[in-house]
């Protein structure tokens, strides 16, 4: 699954009204940005790349985030959504960001 899939569905998740990809050097945060709109205006999201975007998905999702030496699990009330393994690095912020948001769009692709 893509990027974008993988935000797209998560976005479902949360109830962002719309979302779009602009591509284009202007943008700070890098040559893509994904832009959603939870009800208060149009604001770029990017839990991938953002912790604090990152951290709120979890929040609102009601996420249990458990890591553990060189592995991460990612749960919801319905048990775990997401166990990962850390092979070959030791980039714990960006695979906890990763898993978040993998259990995010499992979430919303179970949404109706």
């Amino acid at each position: 699954m893509t990027d974008r899939e993988l935000l797209e569905l998560a976005a479902r998740a949360v109830g962002a009204k719309a979302y779009e990809w602009l591509v284009g050097p202007e943008w700070e945060l890098g040559d893509a940005v994904f832009v959603v709109n939870f009800g208060n205006g149009r604001e770029a999201w990017n839990p991938l790349d953002n912790d604090g975007d990152a951290l709120r998905l979890a929040v609102n999702l009601r996420l249990t985030v458990k890591i553990e030496d060189h592995e991460i699990e990612v749960f919801n009330w319905e048990g775990c959504l997401v166990s990962t393994g850390m092979f070959g690095g030791d980039d714990y912020e960006a695979a906890t960001r990763c898993a978040i948001v993998r259990a995010a769009a499992e979430i919303g692709r179970n949404m109706k």
